[in-house]
């Protein structure tokens, strides 16, 4: 179905469509039969090895080419693809634009007595009104239901004075965003700014670090041996960020474990959360790793009162 879109946007790949039967206005190749036939007519007569993307094509290639070397490209071309080139960190600009627009027009009419689902809603409308769309489905959480980190919306009534997680993304030109504000609704408490705070800082920590040839781990660490000096290390339980292009979450990890060093061009988040038994706060912001600094890319401001 989506031939004709294909080789209009894929100007320096051949296109060949799997069809079951003839079209005859199809101008490129169309293939009828099993996928893994299709890997042995193209890759059959190939001198040396083969390389493909996708572990579901990888197996069926050595299943079709039993005795040839094969690679699977996969995590390479995830790797080249977390580089950015100037054009689309453009992209990833203009999606967090989108992004963050929808989130200040959402907020200027967050009200006590609106549900979960409905600010939700209101976020989609935005971003698409804009031209875009989202890159995820916006979590928005309130009260007790921001101590789960992927909260989904629900038909929980949002009620003043509670910690309110807006986990926000637009997609532009194939390109994504990923913020997340803490907002609270009505006057905010001490303890509640104390957390917000506590999250800014471990951020500022790990930002101070951000740069090209740093261990995606040590960034982590940074953020981690900040909140663990505050004592809450317990709540702090997912990895500090994650790499963002054409996919809202792909290649670098930021996380204890991962201890490959980070490249110029990079675009990651950095996003600590506190997760505690009765709210939860977090604070995501998107950076462009350079040599020797990172750049934030979003404008959206860390502290939201309403």
């Amino acid at each position: 179905m989506d031939y004709e879109r294909a080789v209009e946007e894929c100007k320096s790949c051949e296109v060949i469509a799997y069809l079951p039967y003839e079209l005859p206005h199809l101008e490129g190749r169309v293939f009828r039969g099993k996928l893994k036939d299709l890997i042995k007519e193209e890759v059959a007569n190939c001198k040396g090895s083969v390389g493909l993307i996708g572990h579901f094509s990888f197996s069926l290639a050595r299943e079709a080419l039993r005795g040839k070397e094969i690679a699977d490209l996969t995590d390479v071309l995830s790797e080249m693809r977390s580089v950015k080139e100037g054009w689309e960190v453009d992209n990833v600009k203009k999606a967090i634009e989108v992004a963050e627009e929808a989130i200040k027009e959402v907020l200027t009419n967050l009200r006590e007595g609106l549900k979960e689902y409905e600010v939700a809603s209101e976020l989609i409308y935005e971003m698409r009104r804009r031209g875009a769309v989202p890159s995820f489905e916006p979590i928005v959480a309130s009260g007790r239901n921001a101590r789960f980190p992927h909260a989904i919306p629900s038909d929980k009534t949002i009620k003043s004075g509670e910690l309110i997680v807006i986990d926000v993304g637009a997609k532009v030109n194939g390109y994504c965003s990923d913020i997340t504000r803490t907002v609270s609704l009505g006057r905010l408490r001490t303890e509640d700014e104390n957390l917000l705070k506590i999250v800014r800082g471990a951020q500022e920590n790990a930002i101070s670090k951000l740069r090209e040839g740093i261990k995606a781990s040590e960034v982590d660490r940074e953020a981690r041996v900040f909140i663990e000096k505050e004592g809450l290390g317990s709540y702090f339980i997912h990895s500090l960020g994650h790499g963002v292009g054409l996919e809202v979450h792909e290649y670098p990890l930021i996380a204890p474990d991962n201890d490959r060093s980070l490249k110029e061009g990079m675009i990651v988040t950095i996003e600590p959360g506190l997760y505690l038994k009765d709210k939860g706060v977090r604070i995501e912001d998107m950076y462009l790793v350079k040599r020797d600094k990172g750049e934030r890319l979003t404008n959206l401001s860390s502290f939201i009162g309403l």
